[in-house]
């Protein structure tokens, strides 16, 4: 399969994953993950179906013409799925001040995994999210919000029982492998950063063990210094102390370090990792860096071209830091070029 004819799917925090959860039982989780499912494997049978059309010579009308196109689309077009939380931040108005002492917020949408999304269909790509939202004005807002960004919504379900943008405890504790393995077994590319919230997990223990059970299925990985240190109890500058983390399934390994930039970690470069010195990460590196990869899958075995694709996706990042806001601060292609250029004068 080409990689433009790709599905790709991007894992989010499994603590963010752990607060979607109710404490109402399995019951409605499993719901989301059947939602999961069901969406994962339609558009993946849809991608099947478009490259067997694309192959085939026959006659047809002028509907069943347009329906094949639509399906080849589909399929030359990378979707990249997000699994996880989408929730609301209130960020003061007034910089340098607590949160007491602020006299207003500023309503803004975020969590990781939409973040992604959002970036990865502002950047030009396409992109779907799978999650669950309490049935209130919140969760309906947040819902429009996707919609408005171009995010595919099917895969979102609402919880009458639940309210929006709370943390809830389950019963359940590996509901996220099911979704994971629906991903795996079809041969999607698995993108994960851990995204550390320890006041999520019940011990340090829990969060480790729960990190470490998509850790070891993830082919890319992005990771903070400070995460690199948590998982392994060592000092994150050290090359050895990195590369504890490889498992033979991971591809790319992406550890950022604020206004250090990023270093990255490749079977090919096992023995240091290169460091690319641009400001910015997060969310919108992330979906700057899939965008780039699923335009060309080489990318991962190609020096040159993963230099540049990280290089842009620091320039996202670095540009998403000078706005209040997630969602409203990700940048477009024009907005990360134009800063690149700047910094290469």
């Amino acid at each position: 399969m080409s990689s433009a004819s790709k599905t790709w799917m991007v894992a989010a925090s499994i603590g963010a994953v752990e607060a979607l959860k109710d404490q109402l039982g399995v019951c409605r989780w499993n719901y989301v993950i059947r939602s999961a499912n069901q969406y994962l494997r339609n558009n993946l049978r849809s991608v099947s179906q478009a490259k067997k059309l694309s192959s085939s010579s026959i006659d047809y009308t002028n509907k069943t013409k347009q329906a094949e196109e639509s399906l080849r689309t589909m399929a030359n077009t990378p979707l990249m799925v997000s699994f996880g939380e989408m929730l609301i931040d209130f960020v003061p108005d007034t910089s340098g001040v607590s949160l007491a002492e602020s006299t207003g917020f500023l309503k803004a949408p975020g969590g990781a995994p939409a973040n992604v999304a959002c970036a990865i269909t502002k950047l030009g790509g396409k992109s779907a999210f799978i999650g669950k939202f309490g049935d209130d004005e919140f969760g309906h807002m947040l819902v429009n919000i996707l919609k408005k960004n171009g995010v595919n919504s099917e895969g979102v379900c609402f919880d009458t029982n639940a309210r929006t943008a709370l943390a809830f405890v389950t019963l359940k504790k590996d509901a996220h492998m099911a979704a994971m393995k629906t991903a795996k077994d079809a041969g999607v590319l698995l993108s994960y950063d851990p995204n550390v919230r320890l006041p999520l997990w019940p011990s340090t223990e829990a969060a480790i063990e729960g990190i470490k059970s998509i850790w070891n299925e993830a082919d890319i990985i992005k990771v903070s210094d400070d995460e690199v240190t948590f998982l392994t109890r060592g000092d994150a500058e050290k090359d050895d102390v990195v590369l504890s983390l490889m498992h033979d399934k991971l591809k790319l390994l992406i550890v950022t370090d604020g206004e250090k930039g990023c270093r990255y970690y490749t079977k090919r470069r096992n023995s240091k990792g290169e460091c690319l010195d641009t400001t910015g990460a997060g969310d919108s590196f992330v979906g700057a860096f899939l965008v780039s990869l699923g335009k060309d899958g080489s990318i991962l075995d190609d020096e040159g071209k993963l230099k540049e694709a990280l290089a842009f996706a620091n320039a996202c990042g670095a540009v998403c830091t000078t706005q209040k806001g997630a969602i409203p601060a990700l940048p477009t292609p024009a907005d990360a070029q134009k800063l690149m250029k700047s910094k290469s004068k």
